[in-house]
């Protein structure tokens, strides 16, 4: 081999060693799939939008099952896991300058909705919708959203920290903060009403379930009597007279 083919060929091998040490990268798999999935999203938005169309001239029912299908795919999928973090830092940067009109806030309650549509014509317009909001994505954006498909416990982390920009999952979640805060301040009354000597399996029952001690502590409340049916207003209706007393009251 002469002198220029020998560095031809090394030329090729190390061009060929980077291209596939490229391509093996987790966060290079991840942009492909994050690509990959939201092509199928614009293209079902897109075949929505003709169907939409066609729905206009004709009486037959136009089918647009398998466009749904896929755009429910999308929601639950990584990628789309990953959009939703993306979508809440959007939200949280909005709040943040005073921006009122963030239009991504509604990409997943359009997609859900669409998610489940069997009306072309109305599908077609909140498809439109969709597919607007595309337009200003940039190549920073896609990279932005693959690294949260590339690492799992960064994307977790992000959830936590931007969750409240988004109006919708910080309802859900204020609901589930709330219920778990009034759950913890009535086994704090249980537990007061059980240190003040009063004796009802029932309380012996809800302190077992509430602090998860176990089956032999929840069989024996109810071997003693434990109304398994009882609900938390009854007992703390049943001891208000006693709870006057609780701390918190």
């Amino acid at each position: 081999m002469t002198p220029l083919g020998i560095i031809v060929s090394v030329l090729i091998a190390i061009y060929v060693t980077r291209a596939h040490y490229k391509v093996s990268t987790s966060d290079y798999q991840a942009q492909q799939q994050v690509k990959s999935d939201t092509a199928i999203l614009l293209s079902s938005l897109r075949s929505i939008m003709h169907k939409g169309a066609y729905a206009t001239s004709t009486r037959d029912s136009v089918d647009i099952s398998s466009e749904t299908k896929a755009i429910s795919n999308f929601l639950t999928s990584p990628t789309g896991l990953a959009y939703y973090v993306w979508v809440d830092e959007q939200s949280s940067e909005a709040d943040r300058i005073g921006k009122t009109d963030e239009p991504w806030r509604l990409f997943f309650l359009y997609l859900a909705e669409l998610s489940i549509a069997t009306d072309a014509h109305p599908a077609a317009r909140k498809a439109a919708d969709v597919e607007l909001m595309f337009y200003d994505l940039r190549e920073e954006d896609i990279r932005q959203i693959s690294s949260y498909s590339a690492d799992l416990m960064d994307l977790i982390a992000s959830m936590s920290k931007n969750r409240m920009g988004n109006p919708v999952i910080a309802a859900f979640v204020s609901q589930s903060s709330d219920a778990q805060e009034e759950q913890a301040h009535f086994l704090d009354k249980m537990q007061y009403l059980k240190e003040l000597g009063i004796n009802d399996p029932n309380i012996e029952l809800s302190l077992a379930i509430g602090k998860e001690e176990g089956d032999d502590a929840v069989r024996a409340a109810l071997d003693a009597g434990a109304d398994k049916t009882i609900t938390t207003g009854a007992l703390l209706y049943k001891y208000r007279e006693q709870l006057k007393m609780f701390p918190d009251n």
